[in-house]
This record gives structure tokens, sequence and C-alpha cells, in this order.
């Protein structure tokens, strides 16, 4: 997991690539942890002391979709091609269905006879003119869609990963369905709105849990100038917040998804991103907070939340119903 720790720096916060502090120590009016200076002093300690080479991983071993990685290295690389972006959207495109890396996947010589054609028309519609090149080029289209055999029209609807209208939304596959943002901002104000529907649509409450940032104890030994740098702590990614929300919303019976890996054990496998959903949560008896209008806010970090993971048959001690996990 080098490259994980080389990219996100140690728990501390540390950036491993920033310049160590002896080479800096004028300007740094606190030491590096100790944690982040061994972490630097690795990174930048030269062909003897500090990290040899880098390795590549090149096979992907989590997506075993052909077509997907093969979009996938097309964004990577910034040059998402045309009929990616048509696939992806369910628009016309100038291949069969079932086309990848350059070749149709489905094996009839048909299909790969009607790339051929295509392309040939289009060679000839590039030297005429207005709407006899648009008439082409959309009949083309046609003929590969009406043409192409069963496999190319499956992968062809399977390939359409954009949803076009916003009516599909509302069915109930989407109801519980996970989400990506490209902010975080977007992502834990959106989330906050989905929990409050959820409420609505199963008649239940929200609680809120706020999230507390008061340093530790040991945080403070490792660099005692740390109060003075809360503000900043504002502008730090997500990675480097331990993936915290802001308010963070609790429902009974609400699915959330794990951001850390909880526990490695083959028979249980709580790793981040496995999904659950919310079955209680304990209060500490010093909470005073009260529904309102169908909302609580806690006034103190609840002892527990216990998460829900069907179809499983392994019960933690002490508890009873499988499945079921304090987080």
């Amino acid at each position: 997991m080098l490259w994980r720790f080389l990219a996100t720096g140690p728990a501390d916060g540390g950036f491993l690539a920033g310049i160590p502090t002896q080479y800096i120590q004028a300007a740094r009016k606190y030491k590096a942890a100790p944690t982040v200076a061994h972490g630097q002093a690795l990174f930048w300690g030269g062909p003897k002391e500090g990290i040899q080479g880098v390795s590549e991983l090149t096979q992907c071993m989590r997506c075993k979709d052909e077509w997907l990685r093969e979009v996938q290295e097309e964004m990577r690389h910034g040059r998402l091609s045309k009929n990616s972006h048509a696939f992806l959207h369910g628009l016309k495109t100038t291949v069969p269905g079932s086309w990848v890396d350059g070749d149709i996947s489905c094996g009839n010589d048909s299909c790969r006879k009607l790339t051929t054609a295509y392309l040939a028309v289009s060679v000839d519609a590039a030297y005429a003119k207005g709407q006899l090149r648009k008439r082409k080029m959309a009949t083309t289209f046609e003929t590969i869609k009406n043409s192409e055999c069963l496999v190319c029209q499956k992968e062809r609807l399977s390939k359409c990963r954009v949803v076009s209208k916003a009516a599909q939304f509302k069915e109930a596959r989407f109801l519980a369905t996970p989400a990506i943002f490209a902010n975080n901002d977007v992502k834990y104000d959106h989330n906050k709105k989905r929990a409050q529907k959820f409420a609505n649509d199963t008649n239940a409450a929200v609680t809120y849990v706020k999230a507390v940032d008061t340093p530790s104890l040991d945080a403070l030994r490792e660099k005692p100038g740390l109060v003075a740098d809360k503000m900043t702590w504002l502008q730090r990614h997500d990675r480097e917040t331990g993936d915290l929300y802001g308010m963070l919303p609790l429902v009974h019976g609400m699915p959330v998804a794990l951001t850390d890996h909880i526990d490695r054990n083959p028979e249980k496998q709580l790793l981040r991103g496995k999904i659950g959903h919310v079955h209680s949560w304990v209060v500490k008896a010093e909470d005073t907070s009260e529904f309102s209008n169908g909302v609580r806010i806690l006034d103190k970090l609840p002892k527990a939340v216990f998460v829900k993971f069907a179809n499983v048959a392994w019960t933690l001690p002490g508890l009873t119903e499988p499945g079921l996990c304090p987080i």
C-alpha cells in the first residue's frame, strides 16, 4: 500500500512529497510530527536511504468489463472517444454495440461488415455538403442498429450508463442506490437531502450527529500548535479529515456505506464501500436533545451506531442478531 501512503500521507496530515522540515527549518513555526518527518525522510533520502524506485500496476483487478476499462483508460488520459461518449449516453455510434478495443466482441462477421460499410459511407459523405451528409450519417447508424446481432443489441443497452430522463430517478431501483459526486460539499448536502427524503418516504424521523473538531491529547503532544491551525482544517480534503460529515444524518433502516475498513476478517469483510443499513444507535445519558418537527440534533456524539449487514452468518460477541455491528 506504499502508493496510497505516498498519495495521502500519514494520518497526521503530512504530505510526503512536501519539502522536509530540516531543509526549511527557519521557515517553519512548528516541527513536523515524527511520523511525517520519517515518511518525508524516506521519500527525500536519495538513492541510498530513500525510495529506490516506483512500480506502476498495469493490470486492473477490480473491473471485469473490458469495454468499461477501455473507457476509464480514455478518461484517464483525457481522450474519451466519440463512440464511447455516445455509448454512455445512448446516442448514435459508428460501430455495433459489442465494439471493444477496435473490434467487435460478438464474433459475427455480419456485424464487422456493418462497421466497414459505415466507415466507407462516412468518407464519401465527407465530400458532400449540408443535409446530404446528415442524411447519410443518420441512415447508416439506423442500418447498424437495426442489423446488429442480439449480442450487440444487449451490449449497446448495457453501455448506456447516463440517465436520459429525470423521471427515471423516481424508479424503485434508484431509491437506495449509491451516488458519486465531483465535490464533497455537493455530496454532503445532497446526501442530507436524500436522508430527509428517505425519512419522509418511510415515515421516520431524522437524528443529526454534529462532527466534533477537538484535537485529541495524542495529537497535541505531537503538534502543540495544532489548535492555532483549526481554521485550516475546513480547507483540507475529505481524505485528510477522516471522511467526516459536518452533520451526519441517522434514520432507521437508511442504507449507508462504510468509508473505511472496519474488519478485514475473511468471514466478515467489512471493507470500505460495503453497504449496510442503520439499525439503531445509543445516545449518551447526558444528552438532553429532543425531537422537533421530526428532527433531532444530538448534543453529544452517540456511544455507537449499529449498522445491519444483510445475508451474513456471523454474530459479534455480546450480540444476538446476525450481521449487526457497532460503528
